[in-house]
């Protein structure tokens, strides 16, 4: 028969020059027409009979001159995990075309039965964002719509609670101190940030006491260091020896000395009612006076008293000036020192107790 492996879409199209032939399926590859045999000498060369039609050795046919000039054409598949989409062949100027069917695709939303099970978009779930706080709807062409939803939901957290959908997004209300290290910025009072190592252990802060150098912020203390997850140094000294000073160290870690009025001690027994007077301490000198008699004169113990110092007796007035180890001659068997008779008290032995002999250093004027 002249159709004869021509391509076929039903047994009247291998009949139409009064054959007898089937319209055969070749599989994927579609149908084609066979011819009515009872062996395979009925059949032509390279053919063989099977099940009561001649049908091609090598499985497969091409197009025949009637079958180009008829146009003849066959249904074809392709298939693969996500189905199987038909096509056609077509005997044309390039002989037997191959199938033109679309390779099967996951189904997604977009319109299209792209797994070619004849419904399109029917995957489940192929809009699901995986968020429970959203709506998911396919639209066809137009694509997924992911709504947000109100709604109770979990973030996943264990230091949330009360968790609630919120704009599309699952939010709960933070229950822990902490979820990471980096939430533990603020340690226990007394404690610094820069002393201390902060964790956080099953939603609390933890912070560890580490040891090394810190700044606690004040100008007025040196050598900062960590101690026990504290910061502090040693206050800056600031005190000039002067009790007539009032010593402090500023905001900016300079250190300030003025000048205070008051009383103060000047660190001399053989003064009284010492005063502060322009920064500088001083007091008015003992009066001894009252120890004074034709052999005596009164003078400072250097313990704060006075005692009656002996003189030559009818001399009156005399005063050792000040500092009594203050020499003019020192000669064997006696101390000669710089004295006066007849003037007011000029100074005082600061020396302690002494028993000299006084005299008069010889040139000295009488």
């Amino acid at each position: 028969s002249d159709f004869l492996c021509a391509p076929c879409r039903a047994d009247a199209d291998c009949r139409r020059a009064g054959g007898t032939g089937k319209c055969l399926s070749f599989g994927s590859n579609g149908s084609f027409c066979g011819e009515t045999c009872s062996g395979d000498g009925d059949c032509p060369e390279e053919f063989g009979c099977v099940q009561g039609q001649c049908v091609p050795d090598s499985g497969t046919c091409g197009c025949s001159d009637i079958a180009l000039e008829l146009g003849a054409s066959t249904n074809c598949t392709l298939s693969n995990s996500f189905g199987t989409c038909t096509g056609e062949r077509f005997c044309g100027a390039g002989g037997l075309t191959a199938c033109n069917a679309r390779t099967p695709a996951k189904d997604i939303c977009n319109g299209v039965d792209d797994d070619c099970n004849g419904t399109p978009d029917d995957a489940a779930g192929n809009c699901d964002d995986s968020n429970v706080c959203t709506k998911d709807q396919c639209n066809g062409a137009a694509g997924c719509a992911n709504t947000p939803q109100a709604g109770n939901c979990s973030d996943g957290d264990s230091c949330t609670s009360f968790d609630t959908c919120v704009n599309g997004t699952c939010q709960g209300t933070p229950s822990c101190a902490c979820q990471n290290a980096s939430d533990c910025t603020t340690p226990p009072p007394g404690k610094a940030l820069a002393c201390v190592t902060p964790s956080c252990n099953s939603g609390a802060c933890v912070y560890a006491p580490k040891t090394g150098s810190c700044n606690d912020g004040d100008a007025c203390t040196l050598n900062d260091t960590c101690n026990d997850g504290a910061c502090g140094g040693t206050a800056k000294n600031c005190d000039d020896g002067n009790p007539c000073t009032n010593d402090s160290c500023l905001a900016n870690g300079t250190c300030s000395n003025v000048a205070r009025t008051g009383s103060c001690e000047d660190g001399n027994p053989c003064t009284t009612n010492d005063v502060c007077t322009g920064g500088i301490c001083g007091g008015t000198a003992l009066n001894c006076s009252n120890l004074d008699d034709a052999c005596h004169i009164g003078v400072c113990d250097g313990n704060g008293g006075c005692l009656a110092q002996t003189i030559a007796c009818g001399a009156s007035k005399v005063r050792l000036h000040v500092p009594a180890g203050v020499m003019s001659k020192k000669g064997t068997g006696a101390t000669w020192l710089r004295g006066s008779i007849g003037q007011s008290l000029v100074g005082l032995s600061s020396n302690g107790v002494h028993k000299i002999r006084f005299g008069f250093h010889p040139g000295t004027r009488r």
